[in-house]
């Protein structure tokens, strides 16, 4: 997969946009979105951001991380 997007916007919101193509033995037959969540930890503190990757019948991924401060994604102090 190749990112083809970052942004910081200066509330600190964060998106990261990913995309890349499965082999053709691997396509689904109807599109597929699946959602979930991915957690880093750096200088101890942790950002959890939510994460949704859709793949197309064609072969497209394309996964989308997102973090907000205003809620949606958490971040929090490990002392």
């Amino acid at each position: 997969m190749t990112q083809v997007k970052f942004l910081v916007t200066p509330s600190n919101n964060r998106t990261a946009v990913w995309k890349g193509e499965l082999p053709v033995n691997q396509r689904p037959a109807k599109r597929f979105v699946h959602n979930t969540t991915y957690s880093e930890t750096v200088n101890g503190e942790t950002t959890l951001y939510d994460v949704q990757t859709i793949t197309e019948p064609n072969g497209s991924v394309i996964t989308t991380l997102s973090y907000k401060q205003n809620g949606k994604g958490k971040s929090k102090s490990k002392a």
